[in-house]
């Protein structure tokens, strides 16, 4: 099964990937989230939130869903951590 790690998964974009994932079966998501309305929003889905450091090594996949002036500051603190091979 694949492993997938959604970050900002509770954002305006991030909420309507992790929308579909839940009608997809066959993959593993973890969901990451920091804003507490995020949090609300994945909430009122029946989702929780991961800890990065748990589920970005064992990722196959890693998607950023945040804004584009994020991307490079959070890029370089998940790149690092990811397992060799993965997306």
């Amino acid at each position: 099964m694949t492993k997938i790690v959604l970050v900002g998964a509770g954002g305006k974009m991030g909420i309507r990937i992790a929308d579909n994932f839940l009608k997809l079966p066959g993959y593993s998501v973890s969901y990451l989230e920091i804003s507490e309305q995020g949090i609300r929003h994945l909430g009122d889905r029946n989702i929780q939130t991961s800890v990065q450091e748990e589920v970005v090594p064992v990722a196959d996949v890693v998607i950023l869903s945040v804004p584009d002036v994020l991307i490079g500051g959070i890029s370089n603190q998940i790149i690092p951590k990811m397992k060799a091979g993965a997306l």
